[in-house]
């Protein structure tokens, strides 16, 4: 469902107090990333890992990962004190502790916060999920006890001085006119215009400017619309087009993570639309509740929400939930993960 904003900073500001925080080694007890950008999460768990590791090894780092981790052990673990070093980290990645979309995320979740009042002042927990309720108990002790830095979609011009950036770190200048065109087909998915500026840099090794004819002849078709007609097909039960539209991208070298990550994020704005919608609100209420152009939720989203109801829907988003979990925890690989969603919502009784 879609949430209200509340007079709190933005990413950008919290990402310069972490930083502040980081360099004056002023660590908090647990850090929270959360959000839809899984490079910004990505980025700030290896920074806070080298950060609160210091010149200590690995011997004092403990990584929890996928929706079967057990909480008991993690206690366990967090009681070790560290071994020559100030600190102890822990990382639970991708345990769904936070969203209860997991078996036993809520227990889970409240075990922990019982935990974190009385858990050593050198021990670190760092805890990277996308999708987090605010509502449960453990997301309001990391409130209380920690750090919080909400990883979500950044502004245009944000995220286009980042990807300005790429290419000047290569030596490659690109106009305004040509990165408005490249960032109109990669999106603002942070992996995706990483992986089509990597792609972009090297077809302009030593040619000094990026043209509008280099993204043409190199960069794929605008990932997210090409997502949005496979999840279309996926809940039409036509797996035969989506795993079409699936293999393409992958034969035009997009990885499975950001697709899969995409899924997620395209099945929950359609949901937020769909319950926006039974509330009878209109198109430009939805763009302004959702944060979104009004041209894209009456002309895609609402079409497509209108067709399918809220349980196809929520299905759909707790399958790519679980599946990127599976992923991460190493039951399967990052292909197959798209692939199951893909066969199972296809084949699933509306």
């Amino acid at each position: 469902m879609a949430k209200g904003k509340k007079d709190r900073p933005g990413f950008t500001a919290l990402q310069k107090q972490l930083n502040s925080e980081l360099k004056e080694e002023k660590f908090r007890k647990v850090y929270l990333l959360c959000g839809d950008q899984d490079y910004l999460r990505s980025q700030n768990r290896d920074r806070l890992k080298k950060a609160l590791l210091g010149d200590g090894d690995k011997m004092n780092l403990c990584v929890f990962s996928g929706a079967d981790t057990d909480i008991s052990a993690v206690i366990e673990q967090a009681e070790t004190l560290p071994f020559l070093a100030d600190r102890m980290v822990i990382v639970l990645d991708g345990t769904g502790i936070l969203s209860g979309s997991a078996k036993g995320g809520d227990s889970r979740g409240d075990q922990l916060a019982a935990y974190l009042d009385r858990a050593p002042e050198t021990t670190h927990f760092v805890i990277n999920e996308g999708q987090v309720d605010k509502r449960k108990k453990l997301y309001k002790a990391i409130e209380k006890a920690g750090f919080i830095l909400p990883c979500g979609d950044l502004d245009d011009e944000t995220i286009r001085r980042w990807a300005f950036s790429l290419f000047q770190k290569e030596k490659l200048n690109i106009r305004p006119e040509t990165l408005a065109d490249f960032l109109e087909l990669t999106g603002s998915d942070m992996f995706n215009i990483q992986m089509e500026a990597s792609k972009l840099c090297a077809y302009c090794y030593g040619r000094g400017e990026v043209t509008q004819r280099d993204i043409r002849a190199i960069c794929s078709v605008h990932l997210q619309d090409r997502i949005f007609e496979m999840i279309d097909a996926i809940v039409a039960k036509r797996p035969e087009r989506a795993l079409e539209i699936y293999m393409e991208l992958l034969e035009r070298q997009t990885a499975p993570q950001p697709i899969l990550a995409l899924m997620q994020r395209q099945f929950n704005t359609l949901l937020q639309v769909r319950e926006l919608m039974d509330k009878r609100m209109g198109d430009a209420e939805i763009a302004s509740k959702t944060g979104m152009s009004p041209y894209f939720i009456r002309k895609r989203y609402m079409p497509t929400a209108s067709r399918y109801g809220r349980q196809v829907l929520t299905a759909a988003l707790e399958d790519c939930i679980q599946a990127d979990q599976d992923y991460k925890s190493g039951l399967v690989t990052d292909r197959i993960a798209v692939e199951m969603v893909i066969v199972r919502q296809s084949r699933r009784k509306s």
